[in-house]
């Protein structure tokens, strides 16, 4: 593929999109589709050399499957069909409950972009290999001006940062260990994991569907010793169930119209005092629901389009306590893996080939033979030292910016244009995405679009939520009258 240019042209850019991965691209696709004949500049900026499949997608391991049906992933929630008419011109007939390699899916963007680009010749899509590391605000031209390391500002009317998920924290308090080379600190490092794949031990902190893809990996890679996954609660995703029937309406939004009841926001996405959900009641009807249920999963798979809503009625308070002591088995039960990955996995505990422990890390010491990992069971009892060759970081993203190391996130919470929520999960905004700065001010012309949009919106990091929110944004920023477009 021929690699992006460093920096495009000094022309004003009427939207500049920070980041080219699933969110990026499709914003890029859906303002193209948005414009129709009118001419816009969209400049899109990702530092990668390919854009489109981003970390998710870019995967070339056959057994990183996508986690949700082919069916259910369109990037248009106007042609639900999409990307299953995509695979069957591309691969071949594909059952729409397959579960595809994802490397598919980051083809399909690919595809879809350079097809839309195409169709829509008025908006000029400008593809620029970059690291952004700044974003000022030019009060004089009334202009973001877009800084970007190694190559030429951008300036542009707007700005949307669509940055994906964050990088994991660092979760070894031993600065000595972290520097080590035996740490791997980026599970999506294939370099790294395959210098790890062999006989000895290793461990793996975290449990969730980002160790499952390591551990796969590794045993393709060569690795034939015991894998270990550490995490607080010692939880695994769930499977999907491969049912071949239509699950029965279970009427949610009826069912729980007292607790889904509109109640005000204040500026963090929180419900204001005299709104508060009962979650004690809401847990009471959900429990009854799932009783009527064959299966939990129709209870959870309908339950999503309204779990953004649920979240906006919770407080501070219980937002807090979600945090701590329910989501992790939310996510096991929320976010599923392929059923074919569930049997290899399950396969592997069988056989001693993978262990699940529950607890923390302590301390890990290094020395001539390996790691030494010291392990402090859930429940308390005494710690126990496990010796292994590596340790993987596989807890998932950091989503809290003010933890960040990026430059851009950084340098936007310390001029005021953005502000991090109090529980740091990501920026707080608008429902339509609009940044809202240090000082309450909400922007006209600086947006968040995916994971960082979680304050408000708690699913914002799967495909359903996504798409929408990108068609959503796309036709904000066409229409606004205050910033519009330019239309000559």
């Amino acid at each position: 593929m021929t690699a992006l240019p460093s920096s495009p042209d000094a022309a004003l850019a009427d939207v500049a999109i920070i980041g080219g991965g699933f969110s990026g691209t499709l914003l890029a696709i859906q303002m193209m589709r948005a414009a129709g004949a009118i001419p816009c500049r969209i400049v899109l900026l990702e530092r990668r050399e390919r854009v489109g499949p981003g970390l998710a997608y870019a995967t070339t391991f056959i057994d990183h499957l996508l986690n949700v049906p082919a069916a259910r992933m369109s990037a248009f929630p106007d042609a639900p069909a999409d990307f299953l008419d995509w695979l069957h011109r591309t691969v071949g007939p594909v059952d729409g409950r397959a579960f595809v390699p994802r490397r598919l899916y980051g083809q399909y963007l690919a595809d879809t972009l350079a097809t839309v680009r195409a169709a829509h010749p008025a908006a000029e899509l400008v593809q620029c290999r970059a690291d952004v590391v700044g974003c000022d605000f030019d009060l004089k031209g009334s202009a973001w001006v877009v800084r970007v390391r190694d190559g030429d500002d951008i300036p542009t009317r707007r700005v949307v940062l669509a940055v994906g998920n964050a990088r994991p924290a660092n979760p070894l308090n031993d600065p000595v260990a972290m520097r080590a080379a035996r740490f791997v600190p980026d599970p999506w490092n294939a370099d790294a994991l395959a210098a790890c794949a062999g006989r000895e031990p290793l461990l793996l902190l975290g449990s969730g569907l980002t160790a499952l893809d390591v551990v796969l990996m590794l045993r393709s890679l060569g690795q034939t010793g015991p894998v270990f996954a550490l995490s607080r609660r010692g939880l695994t995703p769930h499977a999907h169930h491969a049912s071949r029937s239509a699950p029965p309406d279970l009427r949610l939004p009826e069912r729980l119209a007292v607790q889904l009841a509109t109640a005000e926001v204040n500026a963090d996405g929180v419900r204001c005092a005299g709104s508060r959900l009962s979650l004690s009641a809401l847990l009471r009807e959900l429990r009854r629901i799932a009783r009527e249920c064959r299966d939990w999963r129709i209870l959870v798979d309908q339950l999503r389009p309204l779990t953004n809503p649920l979240w906006r009625r919770l407080d501070a308070s219980q937002r807090r306590s979600f945090l701590r002591h329910a989501r992790s088995y939310w996510d096991v039960h929320r976010h599923r893996a392929a059923p074919v990955i569930a049997a290899q996995v399950a396969a592997l505990r069988r056989s001693g080939g993978l262990v699940i422990l529950s607890g923390r890390i302590g301390t890990v010491r290094a020395d001539a033979d390996g790691l030494v990992a010291e392990i402090r069971p859930r429940g308390g009892g005494a710690a126990t030292g496990l010796r292994v060759a590596r340790v993987i970081n596989c807890t998932g993203p950091d989503p809290n910016p003010a933890r960040s190391a990026d430059p851009l996130l950084l340098g936007l919470l310390r001029d005021g244009h953005a502000r991090a929520d109090a529980l740091g999960l990501g920026l707080v905004t608008t429902p339509s995405g609009a940044m809202v700065a240090a000082d309450g001010t909400v922007s006209d012309s600086l947006f968040a679009l995916g994971a960082m949009r979680r304050p408000l919106d708690w699913e914002s990091t799967a495909v359903p939520e996504l798409r929408v929110q990108a068609a959503a944004l796309a036709r904000a920023l066409m229409a606004a009258p205050e910033t519009a477009i330019r239309t000559a």
